[in-house]
């Protein structure tokens, strides 16, 4: 027995297009950027596809659910994959500069 049914409207279809070609843009800008990078921001960037391309799997297979009517792979594992790839490249690479942040969190309180 499902607990949960997922119905697609008469948008969904429109919503999943400009996800398409949101997720397109992204990874063709960020791809120019990556060319032109060299050593520490190659890193950064690498990381950051990696993370990109795991969560928009995760998209797809979510919107997949919606016509099929299962979930052949739960796409939160993505989510979380996601999430955990980009933890990492903070803190390895330092692809966001969260000395700043916490420094202000730290005057803060």
């Amino acid at each position: 027995m499902r607990l949960f049914y997922f119905y697609s409207g008469f948008l969904y279809p429109i919503f999943i297009l400009y996800f398409g070609i949101l997720c397109t843009y992204v990874v063709y800008t960020s791809f120019q950027v990556y060319q032109e990078a060299i050593g520490y921001k190659k890193n950064q960037l690498r990381y950051l596809f990696l993370s990109f391309f795991i969560a928009y799997t995760g998209g797809i297979l979510h919107f997949l659910a919606a016509y099929i009517k299962i979930e052949p792979f739960p796409h939160d594992f993505f989510i979380i994959s996601y999430a955990l790839i980009l933890f990492y490249a903070i803190f390895k690479y330092r692809l966001l500069d969260i000395t700043v942040a916490i420094t202000r969190a730290g005057y803060l309180l």
